[in-house]
């Protein structure tokens, strides 16, 4: 996606996202919101979703810098599995977006304890 200075952007994965503000690729300011199926309840629970993700996604920048990072944007951040149902977006083409309409959802269904994708029916067993 090229990055239109005026827009807004949603972001649909925390470790890209975070990265791309790292590289000064995305300013904090230019995010609405930033989507991640990561799940955490608490500080705890955080620092261990970010010690995960930072050997993957964040290991060339000082982890001091990615904890004040992330912790600017948390108002930003919705943990999408603690929605009803469970869900998280597809990144297969690209995890910045401008509209909510352009994201597809893998939703969790409890009873059939698979994950669908809302808009070509893709379907994950658990």
């Amino acid at each position: 996606m090229i990055i239109n200075e005026s827009e807004k952007l949603i972001g649909l994965s925390l470790g890209a996202c975070i990265r791309d503000v790292l590289k000064k690729e995305v300013e904090i300011d230019k995010i609405q919101k930033i989507y991640t199926g990561c799940l955490w309840k608490t500080d705890e629970e955080l620092q261990q979703v970010l010690r995960k993700y930072y050997g993957c996604y964040w290991d060339e920048f000082d982890f001091n810098e990615v904890q004040e990072i992330v912790n600017q944007l948390l108002p930003k951040i919705s943990i999408t599995r603690l929605f009803d149902p469970p869900r998280f977006p597809n990144i297969a083409r690209e995890y910045w977006i401008d509209d909510e309409l352009h994201i597809v959802w893998h939703i969790y269904n409890k009873e059939k304890k698979e994950w669908l994708t809302d808009k070509c029916r893709i379907i994950y067993r658990t």
